[in-house]
């Protein structure tokens, strides 16, 4: 074991792009290095429709020319760049 990270939920299937792995679940968006552990950065996930906080990312992160997408259980397509 190299590192390990404690996250306080559940999450989906993670991505890794340029040394960074991208974790979608319950409530928010994680960036974590790969190397070290650290936590980057995290993003609640804010509804676009409605202004309300959203419970669940129903998909695994992907990433695509320098963009990161996720779908919520809202049925929204976030991407973040």
């Amino acid at each position: 074991e190299l590192w390990r990270l404690k996250i306080d939920a559940p999450t989906r299937n993670p991505v890794v792009a340029d040394g960074i792995a991208y974790y979608g679940g319950l409530g928010k968006l994680l960036a974590v290095d790969i190397v070290n552990g650290q936590l980057r950065w995290e993003i609640p996930y804010q509804s676009k429709v409605d202004g309300s906080s959203v419970t669940n990312a129903v998909s695994s992160p992907a990433v695509s020319d320098g963009r990161l997408h996720v779908i919520s259980d809202e049925g929204v397509v976030y991407a973040y760049k």
